[in-house]
């Protein structure tokens, strides 16, 4: 049983994906020195989403890395609402690193909708253990949280800020600064939930130049790496999901999402 539930799975991810991304979207992603960047939350899917509902209370940490793994608060420079959320410029060159968590989320899906959701989203753990429980039809309720990354680059140097983790719980690291691409390349990620590789993950590369967005896919090997081939145009988002049982009483699970954006 439990292998044909993950041969349905591999079918329907073949197909079509239906989970909603989040991530973080500039204006313009290479920047000159003290040129303003607009910086937009959304969610979605592929970077064809909604402007999201920025409130302070929504947040656990909004930060800016430079240089160093010293961050800056950005929540105290950010509008709440919808759009228009954060302009940033700098004086100084070389790559930002900007990182967003949030605090937790609660949902209730009734038990065919998540079984759905499990099975678009690669998460056999959860699917297989409600088929050996008999919770199939029974709904499910579920805490989740975002972990969302972006990389800008300002100027004509690029600086090692794209390696940092930031602490949260699901992380996703380039191996080679993007900025530095000069021609399309194959590009490694290291994905660590709570700071050890997440293996068996199924990580998605979604790249829109003009109107055209595609899709790649890949599962994290056991050191928690994926390779794509990145083509230094348009732009990238790198995202994952992935899910736990919950510690809390009022939830059956928990899942963390995380989303890396970067562009040319």
């Amino acid at each position: 049983m439990k292998k044909n539930w993950i041969i349905l799975g591999l079918i329907v991810l073949s197909v079509v994906f239906q989970s909603h991304e989040f991530w973080l979207q500039a204006n313009k992603y290479t920047l000159k020195t003290n040129e303003k960047c607009l910086i937009d939350l959304r969610v979605g899917e592929g970077f064809e989403g909604e402007l999201w509902d920025y409130q302070t209370t929504k947040i656990k940490k909004f930060s800016l890395f430079e240089d160093s793994q010293v961050s800056k608060d950005l929540s105290i420079q950010t509008q709440v609402g919808k759009g228009n959320n954060l302009t940033l410029s700098f004086e100084k060159s070389g790559t930002k690193l900007i990182a967003l968590e949030t605090n937790n989320f609660f949902i209730e899906l009734e038990g065919k909708k998540f079984n759905s959701y499990l099975l678009e989203d690669g998460l056999f753990n959860a699917l297989e253990y409600r088929n050996e429980e008999g919770l199939l039809e029974k709904s499910a309720k579920e805490h989740y949280t975002r972990n969302i990354k972006m990389l800008l680059n300002v100027g004509n140097k690029t600086s090692n800020s794209y390696r940092i983790n930031t602490g949260m719980s699901l992380e996703i690291l380039p191996s080679q600064n993007p900025y530095e691409l000069k021609k399309a390349q194959y590009l490694d990620f290291e994905v660590l939930f709570q700071g050890k590789p997440l293996e068996k993950a199924i990580v998605k590369a979604w790249h829109q130049e003009g109107e055209s967005v595609t899709l790649n896919t890949q599962i994290s090997d056991a050191s928690g790496k994926v390779r794509f081939l990145v083509e230094p145009k348009g732009e990238w988002m790198i995202s994952i999901v992935t899910m736990v049982e919950s510690k809390a009483e009022e939830a059956d699970w928990q899942s963390y999402w995380g989303s890396l954006t970067f562009g040319y």
